[in-house]
């Protein structure tokens, strides 16, 4: 969507324009946006998989901004494969930073199993390296957010993730919410620690359960560390008529290494 360039008009939403970065694409549950290919232009990092996306189609992937100004960047933009795998659950999200220090922007995604990282190996052309780092059997689960942050203030990005219940479990040995320490080295030797454990309500319901949906890195009380902010369904209790109700939440955790 572009914003009119009027800054009085921009509460309005007819005054906006609609512009297809690609229109046959069903899923975008959450686009991030970086500049993959080094040019200066923020381009966008998407995974196409959702509830209706048929198995064959299930892909990462991230579309090349044509540049500020040019009638292409008006157009649906070009779309660069970088990973394509069925392992997906609906509504995947990615990460991006750069978690090795190197100047280049690498991606993380998670699956039931597996945290994956995909290393940025050059931008003449994008190339990546596809490096899987097992979860241990605490933190095999469903999960969607992925984000990189320096939650311990050594310089070095860490990775925070969060699950989502199964039709209605997550069980309580679980962490909800967690984060991998960036050690330096292979994202496979990150130590891994909790940071809510989930509340252990099995409410046998497809659509209600423990379900974090974003995390936001920020210094929310001001203390110099980086908090996280996150939305959720969550608070699972049985009703007064007996049926099964969810809380929707905006939960802060305050970081103690201040």
């Amino acid at each position: 969507m572009r914003a009119p360039t009027d800054r009085t008009a921009r509460r309005d939403l007819s005054k906006w324009t609609s512009h297809f970065l690609d229109p046959d694409t069903p899923s975008g549950h959450e686009f991030v946006f970086a500049d993959i290919n080094g040019d200066g232009q923020p381009d966008v990092v998407d995974a196409n998989a959702d509830w209706d996306t048929p198995r064959h189609e299930q892909e990462m992937f991230w579309y090349e901004n044509p540049g500020t100004g040019k009638p292409a960047q008006l157009q649906p933009w070009p779309r660069h494969s970088i990973w394509e795998s069925t392992e997906f659950y609906a509504k995947p999200q990615t990460a991006i930073g750069d978690y090795n220090g190197d100047g280049l922007p690498d991606i993380a995604t998670q699956t039931q199993n597996f945290i994956h990282f995909f290393r940025c190996k050059g931008r003449s052309p994008v190339a990546w390296q596809h490096l899987r780092a097992t979860k241990p059997d605490w933190i095999q689960w469903l999960g969607r957010p992925v984000k990189f942050a320096d939650l311990n203030g050594d310089g070095r990005l860490d990775l925070v993730g969060a699950l989502i219940h199964n039709d209605g479990n997550l069980p309580k040995d679980k962490p909800s919410v967690f984060w991998l320490e960036n050690n330096g080295g292979t994202p496979d030797t990150w130590n891994i620690y909790p940071i809510k454990w989930c509340d252990g309500a099995n409410t046998r319901d497809p659509w209600i359960g423990e379900k974090w949906d974003h995390l936001i890195p920020l210094d929310l009380d001001g203390d110099g560390d980086l908090d996280l902010l996150g939305n959720v369904e969550e608070h699972y209790h049985r009703g007064s008529e007996g049926k099964d109700v969810s809380w929707f939440s905006v939960v802060w955790f305050a970081n103690p290494l201040k």
